[in-house]
Parts: C-alpha cells; structure tokens; sequence
C-alpha cells in the first residue's frame, strides 16, 4: 500500500559511511569492504525488483538527498508521460 524507495549508494560512499561503525556484525570480517561488495552484489537486484523508485544517493547532504526523493515521488505519481 506503499512507495518503497531504494536509496542506492556505490560501494565507495557504503565504505566512507561505515568503515569505522563497529556496530555492524556483518563487517565484522577480515575484509569489510570486499564483504560489502559482495552483499551489495547480492542485494542490489533484490532491492531493484522490490522498488517503486531508484534515488541514487552519492555524496550530497540529507538535504539534497531529501529533496531529490520528495521530486521522485512527485513523477511517480504523476505517472507516465502522455
């Protein structure tokens, strides 16, 4: 009954946010970044196939991002061109 949004972000930008979080157990391993990768890699088409939206993240503030969201929802439901 929702929108569901994916908020995607590049392994790069996943690294630079939680390189230094201790408190994520799945990158509790040897090579976080490499295992990051990986479960991007894994996730993303599942993630594709559940969303209504793709908003690509990058590196802009929350502001930014907040407001890139809020104009996708707009089109999205103002549906299709015609």
């Amino acid at each position: 009954n929702g929108t569901v949004i994916y908020l995607r972000a590049r392994v790069a930008d996943l690294w630079e946010r939680t390189r230094h979080d201790t408190t994520r157990p799945l990158l509790a391993t040897p090579d976080p970044r490499a295992t990051l990768t990986r479960l991007l890699e894994e996730r993303d088409a599942l993630y594709r196939e559940a969303a209504h939206l793709v908003v690509e993240t990058g590196v802009q503030s929350a502001a930014t991002l907040a407001g890139r969201v809020m104009a996708a929802l707009r089109e999205h439901a103002a549906g299709p061109a015609r």
